[in-house]
């Protein structure tokens, strides 16, 4: 009976700390400082660099699960391009010194909660029709922020008739985890996530998870690291996996039909998301898609090898 008793105890107290963590603020730690305006629009910030002299190549950018706006700057770190970085909704803003700024065009609402990839794909829209001023334009999504892209051509897709669109290692239709990713999609490891996020808070994940990333160039260490720094709260995380859960289940190849041009950047080592999956999926994309399978590269891409991200398509000629 005093066993019985303990047992509840000790998991009456489990489940109050877990709820406690999963609900805990959690303060802001990554850093870096970006040369232009950060704008905050409902729980999302977005940054604007504006091109040096008149624009002629924007690009709209949006980054993974558990990353921030940081992923993109190196690549596309040229002064001459109109640069625009879209944050996950319920992450810190990665740029702690500068205190983003109410956008002019943001009050609006947004009728996706919090988290998911309707929402951001909201807000991506948003910052597509209001900051963009280039005559071309990427559209460039890495893992989650893939599908965020597909889903913002879904929900706009007039907006997309003249972007070009980059889906780098995305999360796609009909995709699915790495076994080490599902495992924490499934009911069990949902649960015990806030623990286990914690703990790996107070890790240093390039030391012992470096494995993981392979190849660890120095940038992409520096990242991997600031992984469970993004969110402001692990609940947040938890609307993330969900939301990716049933996107992948609800939604097909049709999407791509929305995007009149697209290429989709394959690794050749993927432990986040199954490559299998996603090069079957990447496969039934419209013929007027790309699909290109790199080597030497593990999920992080761009990270890995800059130069595997296609260059700009060229103007289009003059109607003769």
């Amino acid at each position: 009976m005093k066993i019985l008793i303990l047992m509840g105890v000790f998991g009456v107290g489990f489940h109050g700390l877990r709820t406690w963590l999963l609900r805990r603020p959690l303060a802001p730690v990554n850093h870096e400082h970006f040369g232009g305006t950060i704008y905050q629009v409902g729980e999302s910030v977005v940054a604007y660099r504006p091109a040096q002299g008149a624009a002629r190549q924007s690009v709209i950018a949006i980054h993974g699960f558990l990353e921030d706006f940081r992923y993109f700057t190196a690549l596309y770190q040229d002064p001459s391009l109109e640069l625009i970085l879209v944050n996950n909704s319920g992450y810190h803003c990665p740029d702690r010194e500068q205190m983003p700024q109410p956008a002019p065009w943001g009050n609006v609402t947004n009728p996706h909660g919090i988290g998911t990839i309707e929402h951001d794909a909201f807000i991506f829209n948003l910052a597509l029709q209001h900051l963009v001023t280039g005559s071309r334009v990427r559209a460039h999504g890495h893992s989650r922020g893939g599908a965020v892209i597909l889903e913002a051509g879904r929900q706009a897709p007039e907006r997309f008739r003249e972007v070009e669109v980059i889906l780098e290692a995305p999360v796609l239709p009909g995709g699915k985890g790495h076994p080490a990713l599902e495992l924490t999609f499934s009911a069990p490891g949902r649960y015990l996530l806030p623990i286990n996020f914690s703990l790996l808070r107070h890790v240093d994940t390039v030391r012992f998870g470096g494995f993981m990333f392979t190849p660890l160039i120095p940038r992409k260490a520096e990242l991997v690291r600031g992984l469970y720094f993004s969110p402001k709260t692990f609940d947040i995380v938890l609307k993330n996996l969900k939301s990716m859960q049933d996107w992948i289940e609800t939604r097909d190849a049709s999407l791509f039909g929305n995007i009149p041009h697209g290429t989709i950047l394959i690794g050749a080592r993927d432990l986040v998301l199954d490559r299998a999956a996603m090069l079957r999926s990447a496969q039934t994309a419209h013929p007027t898609w790309r699909v290109i399978e790199t080597y030497g590269t593990s999920h992080f891409i761009s990270l890995d090898q800059p130069s595997a991200v296609p260059e700009f398509m060229a103007p289009a000629s003059p109607a003769a």
